[in-house]
Formats: C-alpha cells, sequence, structure tokens
C-alpha cells in the first residue's frame, strides 16, 4: 500500500506539473530542434491546448487509491 501511494503522489505531482507546463515545453522543443508538430498548412490547428481538471486529477488520484487497495487484499 505504501508504494502505491508513493506512486500516486509522484504521479499526480508529475502530471499536473506537465499539465500545467506542456505548451511551453512544446514550444522550446519546436524551438530547439526546428521541428513542427502540428504544421498549420497540414492540420486544422497548429497547437494542442492544456487545460488542468481539477475534477479529472481527484477521479484519477481516488481510481488509482481504490486499485491499490484492492491489490493488497
Amino acid at each position: 500500500l505504501a508504494i502505491g501511494l508513493i506512486g500516486i503522489a509522484v504521479g499526480v505531482t508529475v502530471g499536473i506539473l506537465l499539465a500545467l507546463t506542456i505548451s511551453d515545453l512544446i514550444g522550446w522543443f519546436e524551438t530547439a530542434f526546428g521541428i513542427q508538430f502540428l504544421d498549420a498548412g497540414v492540420y486544422f490547428i497548429s497547437d494542442l491546448p492544456s487545460r488542468l481538471e481539477w475534477s479529472d486529477v481527484r477521479d484519477i488520484v481516488l481510481a488509482a487509491f481504490g486499485l491499490t487497495f484492492l491489490s493488497t487484499l
């Protein structure tokens, strides 16, 4: 159970940080390597915005905790 809780905490932390900074990270990656992930000439969109929904975070944490608890039985 302890390992599962540590995994949940690390996963939530990394997931939230990535969700909040993914647009900046992709912009840096495109500039650093001279590539474009979504070319506006090919696709109807040129970027994928990220919006953090706290209810989704809560649901995922509860599901992960539930599965962690069930695996200890």
